[in-house]
């Protein structure tokens, strides 16, 4: 089921991936995240823009709610451990960047073949904490 689940997240991702380079509403949404002024001057509809990126945001979040539902069981503090873990990779490494999940994961897998498995989620706000203490602009933040 985890191997559907993820097997459709992916083609989900692909049809996402080409509708924001190919489609015209897709790279309107584009234009106007990167500057809404500039897109307005060019007449694309600001305002349906973001009604279209919201309810395209929200469409994933339920697709995404429905494959997690799938294979965890749903209560109210279901999101509470990727949440904290999402904050985790961000202050690691910035928002986009693929190595804050990596070091974050290498960090939670050595934990469990070392400590056992019940410290994986300390392992990740130890490290978490020692980043903010040793270098507070994140593992790749530029100094000003």
């Amino acid at each position: 089921i985890r191997l559907t689940s993820v097997a459709l997240a992916f083609a989900i991702l692909t049809g996402l991936h080409f509708f924001l380079a190919k489609a015209r509403w897709g790279r309107a949404i584009r234009a106007t995240a990167e500057d809404w002024e500039a897109a307005a001057l060019m007449g694309i509809p600001v305002r349906r823009t973001y009604l279209l990126a919201f309810a395209l945001g929200t469409a994933l979040a339920g697709i995404a709610g429905g494959l997690v539902s799938v294979s965890y069981s749903i209560s109210p503090s279901i999101g509470i451990e990727w949440t904290l873990k999402a904050l985790i990779v961000i202050v690691l490494a910035g928002l986009g960047s693929f190595a804050g999940g990596m070091v974050l994961g290498l960090a939670e897998a050595a934990s469990v073949v070392f400590l056992g498995g019940p410290y994986r989620e300390v392992v990740g706000l130890v490290l978490f904490l020692i980043i903010l203490l040793v270098r507070p602009q994140g593992l790749f933040g530029r100094t000003r």
